[in-house]
């Protein structure tokens, strides 16, 4: 049974065509994940399924019916539901409460002044409360306020929030940013078994191709809006218009997409401290009153104090050349 399906899906705004013509169809129990490079319009995507954005044309189903022109919480109430990329819960509550609003909402829709309406729904809404709790490992927590959750439970209670609604389908932005290692593969131990034990169908946007191969049924590759691959894991992996999106050609990229941003920071972060690892006393003065707020004569721009005082292979540092500011040059020469 297709869960999903888009039909010639397109968003344009203004002049910039984000979503192409997009033909998707995503089968009950499949975990799919949609990857694609920086601007490739996955975020896009997803905000049209979920309805935050209205399409410039095309198609929504979902569980067979069109879903364009529904609001959001709607299409929770359908049975889909989202977990967004930054952890959304509400920090002052407890554990245990921020997974009953989320099962009422789900029943509800919206709040209102008619809670006595619903009190026998209450004893079924606690109920829900504690199993979605026990499916992420947080029934021990349920009492701990949510704040004081280290960064991987609170991905878990948010997790939990999406499974109150009981959905038919979860779709996931980055379940795994920000994460260590440790918290990455348990979080991944835990969609999958959360997958099999509830007969979810899931859709993941996730950038560490680690965990796309290791957790996807199915991937379906975006760039520039357009669809230009969908199969198996490995299949895509080899797929040549694939690589060229990612890597301009580079016919192997058996290695995580991670592992080339992270080479990346750490040769951005080796040549910063390469710049400012020694100045002399009167540039770290000047710098050290500028990032405080604090004027200081100093001759010379910040940006220019940073350019003109990095240090050279032996330590030592560059004066500030007097053809770099004018004032320099007049204070030199009339000594």
């Amino acid at each position: 049974m297709t869960v999903l399906q888009t039909d010639q899906l397109t968003k344009q705004f203004g002049g910039l065509t984000a979503v192409d013509g997009v033909n998707m169809a995503i089968e009950q129990g499949e975990a799919v994940s949609l990857i694609g490079p920086n601007g490739a319009g996955k975020s896009t995507f997803i905000n049209l399924v979920t309805r935050r954005l209205d399409p410039s044309s095309g198609d929504i189903s979902f569980n067979g019916d069109s879903i364009v022109g529904m609001e959001p919480h709607s299409v929770v109430q359908q049975g889909m539901s989202k977990s967004f990329q930054t952890a959304s819960v509400f920090p002052e509550l407890t554990v245990e409460e921020n997974a009953r609003i989320a099962a009422l909402a789900a029943e509800h829709g919206s709040f209102r002044l008619n809670f006595l309406r619903h009190l026998n729904s209450y004893a079924a809404v606690e109920t829900l409360a504690h199993d979605v709790l026990r499916s992420v490992d947080l029934y021990d927590q349920r009492d701990t306020q949510a704040a004081s959750l280290d960064y991987g439970n609170t991905r878990r209670l948010e997790l939990s929030i999406a499974l109150a609604s009981e959905p038919d389908m979860l779709l996931m932005d980055e379940p795994t940013a920000g994460m260590s290692p440790d918290e990455t593969q348990s979080t991944v131990k835990l969609i999958e078994r959360v997958k099999d034990e509830l007969d979810l169908t899931f859709l993941l946007v996730e950038h560490d191709m680690e965990i796309v191969f290791e957790i996807s049924d199915r991937i379906i590759v975006l760039n520039r809006g357009s669809v230009i691959a969908s199969g198996p894991p490995a299949e895509v992996r080899d797929d040549p218009g694939v690589q060229e999106a990612y890597l301009g050609g580079v016919q192997e990229w058996r290695f995580s997409i991670s592992t080339i941003l992270t080479a990346t920071t750490a040769r951005v972060t080796l040549f910063r401290r390469y710049r400012w690892a020694s100045t002399t006393e009167k540039s770290r003065r000047c710098w050290d009153a500028t990032a405080q707020g604090k004027p200081r004569h100093c001759g010379v721009s910040p940006g220019r104090l940073r350019q003109r005082y990095a240090p050279e292979v032996s330590g030592s540092t560059r004066p500030i050349s007097p053809r770099i500011h004018p004032k320099i040059s007049r204070s030199k020469a009339s000594r």
